[in-house]
């Protein structure tokens, strides 16, 4: 992969308010060891301010790596029983937003309601019987590295509800797509010509993974000696701040982790070693920055196997 100049690190949110204080964008340049947090144009960030300062910095020179902390597909056995001649989350993404068309902000209710997937999310209540447990590799990869318990994307119940800021995040990576064309890709979905032509690469993070990385528990981080402590192990200083909150340290840490993955590991989007299926699965399922691909290395048979009777 042709190195970056930036990484940025976005704490995400899937609320219907317009704008979303848990929306928080943090950078660390490239050889610095310095990670601040990015102001909002307004009194906090919108989904479409984040669409638009992503456009806006795909026409500077720089090659910015943007992590989001959202999912960008489902697994891929949930996927193909709704849509058996699916090719690519790219599909989904489009049909996800071409659902939603009346909504703004990127908001997708209308997707989890009215859609061939309606039935499979979990939105009131106790946990429904048809719930599906099938999770997507990366996260079975994440908690198999004691990175972190990911949750399922189809959850849209809770405080966290993972599943509609997932759905959100697809909404803008489509119109992205749409705007920027040849100077956006989306890792790993995307070629790796693509990623390396790109002045914008969008990659999914769990924020988690880089605080258990540097042997963090989990509870949530609001005080700035514990964020310094933290971004320390990744060789960061932040800019000088009077508070901090949690969505503040998970995107501070984030970028600041995502700094460090590359600069110790150059081969980390590297797919060369992997099987047939397990690329033809990440097309659709997507993948975490940091979760190693060990897992599906170690039984490449039950892989193919797995993949092949989807």
């Amino acid at each position: 992969m042709i190195p970056f100049d930036e990484f940025i690190a976005i704490d995400w949110s899937g609320s219907q308010a317009l704008f979303s204080p848990s929306i928080t964008i943090a950078t660390a340049p490239f050889q610095e060891s310095s990670v601040s947090l990015i102001a909002p144009p307004e009194k906090a960030w919108s989904r479409t301010h984040v669409a638009e300062w992503i456009i806006n910095h795909a026409a500077y020179p720089k090659r910015l790596l943007i992590g989001i902390d959202s999912n960008f597909g489902y697994a891929a056995s949930t996927v193909f029983k709704r849509l058996p001649n699916l090719q690519t989350a790219t599909e989904l993404w489009a049909l996800i937003d071409s659902t939603c068309s009346q909504e703004s902000n990127f908001y997708a209710q209308a997707f989890w309601q009215d859609s061939l997937f309606c039935h499979d999310f979990w939105t009131t209540g106790k946990k429904p019987l048809h719930f599906p447990e099938k999770q997507r590799q990366t996260e079975l990869s994440c908690i198999n590295e004691q990175l972190g318990f990911p949750e399922n994307p189809f959850k849209l119940i809770g405080a966290k509800q993972v599943g509609k800021g997932g759905l959100s995040a697809m909404r803008m990576a489509h119109f992205l797509k749409m705007q920027l064309q040849e100077k956006i890709a989306f890792w790993p979905f995307d070629s790796q010509e693509h990623c390396d032509a790109a002045t914008i690469v969008i990659a999914e993070i769990y924020p988690r993974l880089f605080l258990k990385k540097a042997n963090y528990g989990l509870s949530k981080v609001r005080d700035i000696k514990k964020l310094k402590d933290l971004l320390s192990f990744f060789k960061a200083k932040p800019s000088p701040l009077s508070s901090i909150n949690d969505h503040q340290s998970d995107a501070l840490i984030a970028a600041a982790g995502m700094r460090s993955l590359m600069d110790s590991n150059k081969t980390i989007f590297n797919l060369e070693n992997c099987s047939s299926a397990f690329k033809k699965q990440l097309q659709i399922e997507g993948w975490m920055l940091g979760v190693s691909f060990a897992l599906e290395n170690h039984d490449h048979a039950k892989q193919e196997k797995t993949i092949l009777s989807l």
